[in-house]
């Protein structure tokens, strides 16, 4: 069995995802990837919004550690809190608020790649 393990990491400011430009406070920390997944701790201050986006050829599945989302995934609105997870499927457009600090761990899959600016 082989894994990579990235707990010493520093975490990355979000400025950038995929072309969409956030607004406040967000970190990322690649915490493990697999040879076709990721899986992602993120950060977020209170008033962070990632703006209506998709991912085409993504899924991913989340939950949440501490604080408080708003999330738009389709048609459908969800305030998650601890304990909440979500799937984001490909291609279905969604976007994210922190209503609370909050810390979230999302798993992607095929493996992503961030780009930040």
């Amino acid at each position: 069995m082989s894994a990579k393990s990235s707990r010493d990491e520093a975490p990355v400011k979000l400025d950038l995802i995929e072309d969409v430009i956030v607004e406040g406070v967000g970190m990322r920390k690649t915490l493990s990837a697999g040879e076709s997944l990721t899986l992602i701790e993120f950060s977020y201050k209170k008033g962070y919004r990632l703006p209506l986006h998709r991912h085409p050829t993504i899924e991913s599945v989340g939950y949440v550690v501490k604080g408080k989302l708003e999330m738009l995934i389709g048609d459908s609105k969800h305030v998650l809190q601890p304990g909440s997870s979500w799937w984001h499927p490909k291609g279905v457009e969604h976007s994210t608020r922190a209503l609370e600090d909050s810390l979230v761990v999302e798993v992607f899959s095929p493996k992503r790649t961030e780009r930040t600016s």
